[in-house]
C-alpha cells in the first residue's frame, strides 16, 4: 500500500490522500489581475463519488466578493451555488438520480428584480417555471397551465382540445373544445 498515501504543504497550498479513499486540498492565492484580491479554494472527495468543491474571492479587508461551490454524491444529487461580485444574479442549481429531477434558482441582487424558479422532471414529463408571481406548468404530453400576476390565465388539454383563457387586461376570453373555438369575446 505505499504510495497510495499523500501530504503536501507549501507556502499557499496544503492537501492530503489516500487513494482511492479520500483527498483533500486547500490554497490560497493573489488574484493574477488584481493584486489586492486573494483566491481561496478548497475541495475534498471521498471514495471517487462524493466531492465538494468551495472557491470564493475575498477583498482585501476580508470581506467575500465572490464564491462558488458543488457538490455531490454520484449518481444521487448534485448542487451547484454560484454567487459573482458583479451584481448579477445569485444561481443555485441542483439534480437527483442524474436528471431524474432537477432545479434552478436565480435570484437578483436587487429588488426590481423577480426570482426566476424552475422544477423539471425527467427533463420535461413536469415542467414549471416561475418568475415572481407569474407561473407556466407544463405536464407532458397534454396539460399546460399558465398563470400571471395581472390575471391572465391560460388551461389546456391536448393543447385546443380544451383550452380557457381569460386576459382580465385585455378583456378577452376564450374557450375551445375539441378544437372549435365555443367562445371569444
Amino acid at each position: 500500500m505505499l504510495g497510495l498515501g499523500n501530504r503536501y504543504k507549501t507556502k499557499n497550498s496544503s492537501g492530503h490522500s489516500f487513494f482511492p479513499l479520500y483527498s483533500t486540498s486547500q490554497s490560497t492565492n493573489q488574484n493574477w489581475s488584481d493584486k489586492t484580491l486573494t483566491r481561496h479554494n478548497k475541495q475534498f472527495n471521498a471514495l471517487l463519488l462524493f466531492w465538494n468543491t468551495q472557491r470564493s474571492l475575498t477583498g482585501p479587508d476580508s470581506t467575500t466578493l465572490e464564491e462558488h461551490s458543488t457538490s455531490g454524491l454520484f449518481p444521487l444529487w448534485t448542487k451547484r451555488l454560484d454567487m459573482p461580485r458583479n451584481g448579477e444574479k445569485i444561481t443555485e442549481t441542483a439534480s437527483l438520480l442524474l436528471r431524474l429531477y432537477d432545479y434552478r434558482r436565480e435570484t437578483p441582487r436587487n429588488d426590481d428584480d423577480k426570482t426566476y424558479t424552475r422544477h423539471r422532471v425527467l427533463w420535461r414529463l413536469y415542467h414549471k417555471e416561475m418568475l415572481g408571481a407569474d407561473t407556466s406548468t407544463d405536464i407532458f404530453p397534454a396539460i399546460t397551465i399558465d398563470k400571471k400576476e395581472a390575471g391572465f390565465r391560460k388551461y389546456s388539454f391536448l393543447w385546443r382540445l380544451y383550452r380557457y383563457e381569460k386576459d382580465p387586461e385585455a378583456g378577452t376570453t376564450k374557450l375551445d373544445l375539441f378544437f372549435i373555438p365555443l367562445k371569444r369575446s
